[in-house]
């Protein structure tokens, strides 16, 4: 699958993925194919398109893959895990948003100086603040997490039932193409529901920063 995709929203893939004669990614995956083990299944890799795009997107992120084969430039965006519901078995994508203090909370009214987030001009991006600052003063990172569901329906399903240990050749080609599909309808998926939100976040008239 082409490694060249890119999305008009918060999140993307990295496209110099497929720059290298190997897949970066699939590098990755072969490392941690227990991932995507599922203890209900007599298959290695599941055939669950929630627990393998789970899978997919945990080995895409940080901490395990750096830099992250999904990215985002979007400034707010801090991270963004998938986990699959104990209710239903749908996918939840928990995305974490640097957002300003509710008017109670606004700097100005606490007493004392505080810390919020630094937001660097150059990058655009908003961090926490770190060495001398971090420990001179309090600091408040007011942040909004975002819950977005997705069902089953939604997401591709495993092209192959992966049944050996360990996987051929054939199998790490076919495991990286139904990660990257995995994570590539996730993007799109948690895109089209972040984009507007952060935009109206982003809408001077709302008070942003």
């Amino acid at each position: 699958m082409p490694d060249t995709a890119t999305f008009t929203g918060p999140l993307r893939t990295d496209a110099s993925d497929g720059r290298q004669a190997t897949s970066r990614y699939g590098e990755y995956l072969k490392q941690h194919v227990e991932l995507f083990e599922d203890d209900f299944e007599s298959v290695p890799i599941t055939g669950d398109a929630v627990r393998f795009a789970v899978a997919a997107w945990q080995v895409a992120c940080g901490p395990i893959m750096s830099p992250s084969y999904v990215q985002w430039d979007e400034p707010r965006l801090q991270s963004v895990h998938c986990v699959r519901s104990q209710w239903d078995g749908s996918l939840l994508a928990r995305a974490a948003l640097a957002v300003p203090p509710p008017a109670p909370l606004a700097y100005r009214r606490l007493p004392g100086r505080w810390n919020g987030w630094e937001h660097d001009r150059f990058t655009d991006r908003y961090w926490e603040p770190l060495g001398e600052r971090l420990v001179d003063r309090p600091t408040l990172l007011t942040t909004a997490t975002v819950v977005l569901p997705f069902t089953a329906e939604e997401l591709p399903a495993p092209v192959t039932a992966h049944k050996v240990t360990p996987l051929p050749r054939s199998g790490e080609a076919m495991l990286t193409h139904d990660a990257k599909a995995a994570v590539t309808a996730l993007v799109g998926l948690i895109n089209r529901q972040l984009a507007p939100l952060i935009q109206a976040l982003n809408e001077p008239s709302r008070g942003a920063w």
